[in-house]
């Protein structure tokens, strides 16, 4: 394992597998390099673009590489290392993400992986608390949540004004509050082990790129999510983003993007009605 950093980018080469929410290359996937990439956070440009034309540029291929994106300078970022594991974060607060690449030097099982993100997540927002920070709303701050995600998947009605930027905060703080939700967390938690596992035993379609038939529970766990968050209304925005896969959905895998596709629609179904 090598870690590069310049003042845009982290890399960490090597041949890992990796499970995360990354933005580029997420799930449970190979690669043979991880890259946490600085970006102007008033940048309203394609992502996969960025990332496409960054990786021509140093030199790595596009489908052995996991890419997440922050605002925060490399130079505020950590590298700390302990026994078997070497932890990468780089924290902003409020308008950025906390990004932490956490790589251990062991075999450990798809399930294993899940148990360190979950616990990962929990030192996060312990460590936000210890701190007691707070965003610039006053608000005691314990990480953000798939926000910009999110909002690829609006869809105004005909007529509907209203300001985005303030879409954004109440989209942020439903998601906020419905993750928090023990509930929400394990349909999540299941949807994510059991894409590994049907990927695995190729029961998912081919490599979990394609949707079996016979494969079901992926949208009884979005309909769950979206109806336990928003009641019978969200099962018709579930219906259309399960259909037409609009944003990020579209790249995610077969489990997850129901269960995503949930989330949102259950969040939105809430904040409008």
């Amino acid at each position: 394992m090598k870690i590069k950093r310049t003042q845009d980018y982290i890399a960490v080469h090597g041949d890992f597998k990796v499970l995360s929410s990354a933005i580029y290359n997420g799930g449970f996937v190979s690669a043979k390099a991880i890259l946490n990439v600085n970006a102007d956070k008033d940048s309203n440009g394609n992502a996969f673009v960025l990332f496409d034309s960054l990786f021509k540029e140093i030199g790595l291929a596009s489908k052995e590489t996991v890419g997440l994106m922050t605002a925060v300078p490399m130079k505020n970022a950590r590298i700390i290392e302990k026994g078997d594991m070497t932890a990468i974060i780089t924290a902003g607060i409020s308008k950025s993400t906390v990004n932490i690449i956490l790589l251990i030097d062991k075999n450990l099982t798809p399930s294993a992986m899940v148990n360190v993100i979950i616990v990962a997540t929990e030192a996060k927002t312990a460590a936000f608390y210890d701190l007691d920070v707070h965003d610039e709303k006053g608000d005691l701050f314990t990480g953000d949540y798939t926000d910009s995600t999110a909002l690829e998947l609006y869809v105004p009605v005909e007529g509907e004004e209203g300001d985005r930027a303030e879409l954004k905060k109440r989209l942020e703080e439903t998601i906020k509050v419905e993750c928090s939700d023990i509930n929400i967390a394990l349909l999540l938690a299941a949807a994510l082990h059991s894409e590994e596992e049907e990927i695995n035993k190729g029961r998912a379609g081919e490599a979990g790129e394609t949707d079996a038939a016979c494969i079901v529970a992926d949208e009884l766990i979005g309909l769950d999510i979206a109806e336990y968050i928003g009641g019978k209304k969200a099962i018709f925005n579930f219906i259309y983003y399960d259909t037409r896969k609009p944003g990020i959905l579209g790249r995610l895998g077969v489990f997850m993007d129901d269960a995503i596709g949930g989330l949102i629609a259950g969040c939105m179904t809430e904040m409008l009605g």
